[in-house]
């Protein structure tokens, strides 16, 4: 073989060589740049936005009708809960994550001057969307009132029917509940969640119904520091 061909046969081989490393590292960019849309089409939750994105979003939310809340871009459930009030008025997933189809609609909606929401979301909202399984299974307790709705697995429970006594304490997905009540009054208390989702109720009893099947029904008024002066009602069931 002359040399001639030698460096011929060289520079082809060098040739495959870089094309080889170019696809591989095309294949290698193309895989990152998939997972990051991926990752920004599943949205982002509120907790984790950045400041300056979030604040943007509270500004849309509030010229839409669906938060009144300090538009600071600081993540709490009041945001949370007008995203999931849009994105439920606006006929699109509730996730309450700040998402591509979510943001594209709402600056829409914005710009149009639209009012999605008749009522701006609270944060009550937002914790009672949080969680309504029965964390597992048992005898549960729902509790509600006028913006606030959730059903609790009951861990322990006492009655005393003649008295109108009762000890209750109950969980969901992070959520505990506590009532202790005598003669048909007492106190009640919500409290638990994540930064994003969680709330804290305290509410006063006024009155205890029991009936021998070990059913109940507790009635009060929640207090500060949420939804104070509603009327709430707890109702379930003491397991044996």
């Amino acid at each position: 073989m002359s040399d001639k061909q030698r460096m011929r046969t060289i520079g082809v081989v060098v040739l495959a060589a870089i094309a080889v490393v170019a696809l591989a590292f095309g294949l290698f960019w193309s895989g990152d740049s998939d997972e990051s849309n991926e990752s920004a089409a599943a949205g982002v939750a509120v907790a984790e936005a950045a400041q300056e994105d979030l604040a943007t979003w509270q500004v849309d939310l509030n010229a839409v009708g669906c938060y009144t809340g300090p538009v600071d871009g600081t993540p709490g459930p009041q945001t949370e809960a007008a995203i999931r009030a849009f994105q439920s008025a606006s006929g699109l997933s509730v996730d309450g994550l700040l998402g591509p189809a979510t943001e594209s609609a709402l600056k829409d909606a914005a710009a149009a001057g639209e009012t999605v929401c008749q009522e701006p979301a609270s944060a009550a909202d937002s914790a009672g969307d949080a969680a309504q399984t029965d964390g597992g299974g048992g005898e549960l307790a729902a509790l509600n009132s006028t913006s606030y709705d959730k059903s609790f697995r009951i861990g322990s429970c006492s009655l005393d029917a003649d008295a109108s006594n009762i000890s209750l304490r109950g969980e969901v997905d992070g959520f505990s509940l506590t009532v202790d009540a005598t003669s048909g009054t007492g106190t009640l208390g919500v409290s638990g969640g994540t930064e994003s989702d969680g709330i804290t109720l305290n509410g006063d009893v006024t009155g205890v119904d029991i009936s021998e099947d070990r059913s109940f029904t507790v009635t009060g008024e929640f207090g500060e520091p949420n939804l104070a002066g509603e009327a709430f009602t707890l109702s379930g069931a003491c397991p044996e």
